[in-house]
């Protein structure tokens, strides 16, 4: 926020309340998490409305109606054109004594003899923007004896509609971009039930979203601060080669992302089945998952250091089923828990390859293990569950002549995919 702008809503709580304003006002920016510098204009409005305000008065209403009045500067003229009164917050930045002739200058007064009708205008005096109203002073017999302006400083106001307009249009792309995304994603998620895959895909919007908005907020931001560093003459090779680096890793976060997305999100009705890594599949899904994980404070673990194994398979449907295996524990957990977490994990025997998804919770009761794999049954009902996402896993593995199953010897809830290794492997 500039210094102007910070000094001029000071001046006005001084004179409000002149022996604390000060320490309130500095005291409730650092608890903000903010500087004098670093704050918003819209930032400085919200700390003077929670936390400023109540602590100058406990009655709020005669705190932001002397607000308003202390904002307000009115200076009379006479019929002579002499000034005979001037108050308010003007004072501090015209002369000592200004005479009629300089404010007439700026546009605050007029003679008394061309003002027939209430005029109002807006002028601009040291970075700071008036609306100024010059109305006509009468006596009795309805003759002009002097006027009165009536002033009021709008350059706070004005600060916090231009950034309102910029965050609204800000928020208006982002909402348009998270609309784009997710027609694409109900076209995807369309191919994939009449394909007899999972409709799992769409609950990943929220983290696409985030993984491709969260770095190109960050890219605007840092594209904004070279231009300003480059408009003060103050941008050095060093600072613009920091920024560059730092903005190109978020380009490649991006980049992986989409190919992430491509990989699970793409028909693979046709496709041929390969020598897949469990590690590669793994990490598209969590490239996809992690932001929604993070935000919930759910530990997502997988053991990267272990040796990768390779399996028969189409490595988009596996990737899908690894997917909603993860969607469901994260769906059980995340209230549920102190201290969540979820960890994928694979290993070999002689005839088979096992993935598994354990999570944190205390397993499934043999009676429901029973039901869980059929179509349509859902424990998440109210959630908005459709109950197709367990027995369509099963199914692609079926057509992988694997098998989908709950670990019952684990303490924790597991599931364990299972693929048998083939000649081709």
């Amino acid at each position: 926020m500039k210094i102007s702008t910070y000094n001029y809503i000071l001046n006005t709580l001084l004179r409000v309340a002149p022996f604390f304003a000060e320490t309130a006002l500095n005291q409730s920016i650092k608890k903000a998490g903010h500087t004098i510098d670093s704050i918003s204009a819209g930032e400085m409005l919200k700390v003077l409305k929670a936390e400023v305000l109540p602590k100058l008065s406990e009655n709020k209403e005669y705190i932001t109606d002397s607000l308003i009045l202390a904002n307000t500067s009115t200076i009379q003229t006479n019929a002579e054109n002499k000034i005979i009164h001037i108050d308010g917050p003007l004072k501090a930045i015209l002369d000592v004594e200004p005479s009629f002739e300089s404010l007439k200058a700026l546009g605050f007064i007029k003679e008394y003899k061309k003002t027939y009708r209430t005029t109002v205008r807006e002028i601009e005096l040291d970075h700071n923007i008036f609306k100024v109203s010059i109305s006509p002073i009468y006596d009795n017999e309805r003759a002009i004896i002097g006027t009165l302006s009536t002033i009021a400083n709008l350059s706070l106001q004005r600060e916090i509609e231009d950034e309102i307009i910029h965050y609204s249009e800000n928020l208006r792309k982002e909402v348009q971009a998270r609309l784009d995304a997710e027609d694409e994603l109900k076209e995807n998620q369309s191919l994939l039930f009449h394909s007899s895959k999972l409709v799992a895909l769409g609950e990943m919007a929220s983290g696409i979203a985030h993984e491709i908005n969260n770095p190109l907020a960050s890219i605007k931001l840092s594209i904004d601060l070279i231009n300003k560093l480059i408009e003060k003459e103050k941008l050095t090779e060093e600072k613009l080669q920091k920024e560059l680096k730092s903005q190109l890793s978020l380009v490649d976060r991006i980049g992986n992302t989409i190919i992430s997305m491509k990989k699970l999100s793409r028909p693979s009705d046709d496709d041929d089945f390969t020598l897949v890594s469990i590690k590669q599949v793994i990490n598209d899904v969590v490239t996809l998952s992690s932001e929604k994980f993070i935000i919930n404070d759910v530990d997502l673990r997988v053991h990267y250091e272990k040796e990768d194994i390779f399996v028969y398979a189409q490595e988009t449907q596996l990737g899908q089923v690894i997917i909603n295996l993860i969607n469901n524990a994260f769906d059980e957990i995340y209230d549920q828990f102190q201290d969540p977490w979820i960890e994928i994990d694979w290993h070999q025997t002689e005839a088979f390859n096992f993935i598994t998804v354990t999570d944190c919770g205390l397993g499934i009761p043999i009676e429901s293990a029973e039901k869980i794999f059929n179509p349509f049954y859902s424990g998440k009902m109210d959630k908005g569950g459709t109950g197709l996402g367990l027995s369509i896993s099963s199914q692609i593995l079926k057509s992988h002549h694997g098998s989908l199953y709950i670990d019952h010897n684990s303490p924790n809830t597991r599931f364990v995919i299972s693929l048998p290794i083939s000649e081709k492997e």
